[in-house]
């Protein structure tokens, strides 16, 4: 039900070291909803305002606090991720910071 309203598709980056060298590899795609944070929210959560976001996405997406998501042009850096289960619906809220790698 919720699925609806997701609307955008991000790709997942995840951090791997071979060699003593690290790189990010694609370890999947997800479809979200993804929304800017208003002036209280970042404050909230000390993020420069205009540069923190929030998605939405399936609880059983895979995204993890070390990744990096891609939506569209844009790269963000997971910050954390908080899980919900409301009247039968479950789903994850993921905040994001934009271009910090």
């Amino acid at each position: 039900m919720i699925n609806k309203f997701f609307d955008s598709t991000a790709t997942i980056k995840r951090q791997v070291y071979i060699d003593n060298k690290s790189s990010y590899t694609t370890v999947g795609e997800f479809v979200c909803n993804i929304q800017p944070l208003g002036e209280e929210m970042s404050k909230i959560n000390e993020i420069q305002t205009g540069r923190g976001f929030a998605l939405f996405c399936g609880q059983e997406e895979q995204v993890q606090e070390t990744d990096l998501v891609v939506v569209g042009e844009n790269e963000y850096s997971v910050k954390g991720i908080t899980e919900y289960k409301m009247k039968g619906i479950s789903y994850k809220k993921v905040l994001l910071i934009k271009g910090l790698k």
